[in-house]
């Protein structure tokens, strides 16, 4: 069970702020929240987590160091309130991101960008990176679904000689 508990704002270089705002809505069962910071964030992918939250997953350039844009993952209790908020480098426009939850905790990401293909990370249960895998830059990633023993299946596409093949990667 949900217990409702004041969170703390999240800030990033001790000055910016993701807003997490209540649009409607005050209970587990249902609510609207709008998660914002000030130049963007793209939210692509959503999973409910076995505490009742959530966890995020997607881009920004709010909280960056440079202008590249970044994976962003938020995690939420079952208010949608942040309990914490991690970016993963990987030093270009990602234009899909899906997040799985693996049954110790841990977090696959799949990304895809147009310069460097398909890659798979896996996060730690706060969001902490644990190893990354590129696919290389002629490989798109479409989906992963996560198989009984935690390990993962990923589908995609992959050009050779300017031939699309799909793939599989287990």
């Amino acid at each position: 069970s949900c217990t409702k508990e004041k969170v703390s704002p999240v800030f990033f270089n001790d000055q910016t702020e993701l807003m997490n705002t209540l649009v409607y809505g005050n209970s587990c069962v249902s609510f609207v929240r709008l998660i914002e910071g000030d130049k963007f964030e793209d939210i692509y992918s959503v999973k409910q987590t076995p505490d009742g939250g959530f966890i995020f997953c997607g881009n920004t350039n709010s909280y960056t160091a440079n202008e590249n844009i970044e994976i962003l993952v938020v995690k939420t209790n079952c208010f949608g309130e942040t309990e914490w908020i991690k970016t993963i480098d990987f030093g270009f426009e990602t234009s899909f991101v899906k997040v799985l939850e693996a049954p110790n905790g841990d977090f696959l990401i799949g990304v895809y960008d147009k310069t460097n293909g398909g890659s798979i990370l896996r996060t730690d249960n706060t969001g902490t990176e644990i190893w990354r895998k590129n696919l290389g830059g002629n490989t798109k990633l479409f989906d992963m679904a996560l198989k009984p023993n935690s390990n993962f299946v990923a589908c995609g596409s992959i050009t050779i000689s300017q031939n699309s093949d799909l793939y599989v990667l287990e």
